[in-house]
């Protein structure tokens, strides 16, 4: 695959359009060798920010920063680890770069990262609030606030990949997350694309058009307009317009058709983000049964905590008097503890936290009895060795 880099950029009234393709292909040479060669890389506006006068370019998925300046690109940074953050947002607060989320190295992380310029290197931000579990999917930054929503977990085709339906709200002055409703018409999985003032998701049938300054979007029927194309297909995004290749029956070279953002905006219905979640008003009796049915599900509660754990010990002893009768010297997977557990039916993350108090039990009373280990076969899973 061709090393192609372009470079479009509007800051104020000044556009930009350089070709860094050498200057910024030699920095990643420096590391990555003749691997830098043969990856192919669209710049859209998630890999630029503006801090007063001076212009930041940040690949990517890659920790390098670069400075454009009267037509030159110097290097910021001191950066050697690079490739955990694919798919981050980036943007500005406060006259510092920041990134938020991304995937890399099997792990979607949720990190709120910004560029020390004194150290020249990248630092995590501690946030706070109702803060979502993972961040790769569309953001972007509205006043003092980042809008975060579509977020996915990649499954590394070991587990299954999760969408989480919230929309969150990060408060850049405060650091505090908060979660809202999302429209359920505008969660899925697609490619996200940034544009001057919109971001764009490109599904299989359809896109899904958000305003980077309001909290609403449009619907749009991909085939219609032409959003219908593979990836590679789309190989310019300049302002708010976006360039895509077309291939014709008979026709031997492509030709470029571009598509306006702010037409697709301007001629289809707006609807709403956030749904809401504003409660009717009620009689003076709702406070009263609202009281008592909160009163009776405490009671519910309670005495299935209270059975719960009265018969915890019995059902432990029985998983280890099983775990010896049957799987004795032998060597368990996850899936496997899980059914000796009886806990398939949680969910993953329940699942996890719930094996793990398992285990710790069983070990307190049976030192040493389950070790968990790494695969030899596949490094990023656990294995469980049974000992008598």
């Amino acid at each position: 695959m061709r090393f192609f880099f372009l470079l479009f950029l509007v800051c104020s009234t000044t556009v930009y359009s350089f070709d860094y393709k050498k200057a910024v292909r030699t920095e990643l040479s420096k590391q990555f060798g003749n691997a830098a060669n043969e990856q192919s890389i669209l710049f859209d506006y998630n890999h630029f920010v503006q801090i007063k006068e001076d212009t930041f370019v940040v690949p990517n998925g890659y920790h390098y920063v670069f400075q454009l300046k009267n037509g030159t690109i110097q290097r910021m940074d001191e950066s050697t680890f690079h490739g955990g953050n694919f798919g981050r947002f980036l943007f500005t607060w406060n006259n510092t770069i920041y990134a938020l989320g991304g995937y890399g190295f099997f792990n979607t992380n949720n990190n709120l990262a910004f560029f020390n310029a004194k150290l020249k290197g990248w630092m995590v931000e501690k946030t706070t609030g109702n803060k979502p579990p993972f961040i790769y999917g569309v953001s972007y930054q509205l006043g003092n606030k980042i809008i975060s929503f579509n977020n996915y977990k990649i499954g590394n085709n070991i587990d299954t990949d999760v969408l989480d339906s919230n929309l969150y709200v990060l408060d850049l002055k405060h650091k505090q997350w908060i979660k809202k409703q999302l429209n359920p018409k505008v969660c899925f999985v697609g490619r996200v694309f940034y544009l001057k003032d919109y971001v764009l998701t490109v599904g299989n049938n359809h896109s899904v058009l958000v305003h980077r300054k309001e909290l609403q979007f449009v619907f749009v029927d991909n085939e219609k307009v032409g959003l219908n194309v593979k990836y590679d297909q789309i190989n310019q995004i300049s302002g708010n317009t976006m360039g895509i290749l077309s291939y014709g029956n008979h026709r031997k070279e492509a030709l470029q058709v571009l598509i306006s953002m702010d037409e697709l905006w301007t001629k289809s219905p707006k609807q709403a983000l956030i749904v809401a979640t504003n409660l009717p008003k009620h009689s003076s009796s709702y406070g009263a049964w609202m009281f008592l049915i909160i009163s009776v599900l405490l009671v519910v509660i309670s005495i299935y905590f209270f059975r719960k754990k009265k018969t915890k010990k019995v059902a432990l002893d029985y998983n280890v008097l099983e775990l010896r009768l049957i799987n004795a010297n032998k060597i368990l997977n996850t899936d496997e503890m899980d059914e000796i557990f009886e806990i398939t039916h949680l969910e993953l993350d329940a699942r996890k936290l719930k094996r793990s108090r398992m285990i710790e039990e069983i070990n307190s009373r049976f030192p040493n009895f389950i070790i968990r280990e790494k695969d030899n076969t596949d490094k990023r899973k656990f294995v469980y060795r049974i000992h008598q």
